[in-house]
């Protein structure tokens, strides 16, 4: 159902933002916005009453409260940025990082690691389908700035005073244009809090318009004023590598 409410949305929920101004990861507005559905007796009624309602339908897929947004970890302490920022000091010599190490070990006791669509049981493996494929995405990157992908984009909230938070999603391409220093990256708004629409309600209801238009106002605050990708500096470095 959210699904379709996107599409109605349209580019409005992309927003093209500097990935420097998401510094905070929080997966609880997901958790929250999970246990409410499932927590509900009757799924399919309240699904229905809320559809007929359209301001309380907005507000319970894309609204989040609480204090979720000031409960976040900085994104660079997040495990998934520290690999990649390893893995980029060490000039992609996956060799001499510690994650590599770590995964070796656990392969060699036996362990099967998943990691996306990926079953890791070799050191071969951990190389192609782990550390080649980042490298590949930093050279990439490096060479062509970040390739938006409305099918695939990275996810994040709006907090209360407009802040993007990182959520799901994306992680992995988040830390490596950071690290590269990437201008201009695209994320799709997935979660708000309602303390920042409020901001924007138009007699207290809200709308597909409405959402529209708030949406806009935290694309200009965000949008970098150079579209130029400063990555391109670091292309020498990568594709020495190969």
């Amino acid at each position: 159902m959210k699904y379709l409410i996107d599409l109605r949305l349209s580019d409005s929920i992309f927003l093209n933002v500097d990935p420097a101004e998401i510094k905070f990861y929080n997966l609880e507005p997901q958790r929250i916005y999970k246990n409410y559905w499932l927590k509900e007796k009757d799924f399919l009624q309240s699904l229905t009453s809320s559809f007929h309602d359209k301001d309380l339908f907005l507000k319970r897929l894309y609204l989040i409260p609480g204090e979720w947004d000031k409960s976040g970890a900085l994104f660079c302490d997040y495990p998934t940025y520290q690999y990649m920022k390893e893995l980029f000091e060490h000039n992609f010599d996956y060799l001499k990082t510690k994650r590599y190490q770590e995964l070796i070990v656990r392969i060699e006791n036996g362990e099967v690691l998943k990691h996306k669509d990926f079953k890791m049981r070799s050191k071969e493996d951990v190389i192609a389908d782990y550390f080649e494929r980042y490298i590949e995405i930093f050279k990439s990157m490096a060479e062509r700035g970040y390739i938006s992908n409305k099918n695939n984009p990275g996810l994040v909230a709006i907090g209360r005073n407009g802040e993007l938070i990182k959520t799901s999603r994306g992680r992995h391409r988040l830390s490596i244009a950071q690290l590269l220093g990437i201008k201009t990256i695209m994320v799709k708004v997935e979660f708000i809090h309602p303390e920042w629409m409020m901001k924007h309600y138009k007699d207290d209801q809200l709308s597909v318009e409405v959402l529209q238009n708030a949406l806009k106002d935290i694309q200009s605050e965000h949008r970098h004023c150079n579209s130029q990708n400063a990555g391109y500096r670091f292309s020498q470095k990568v594709t020495k590598n190969y």
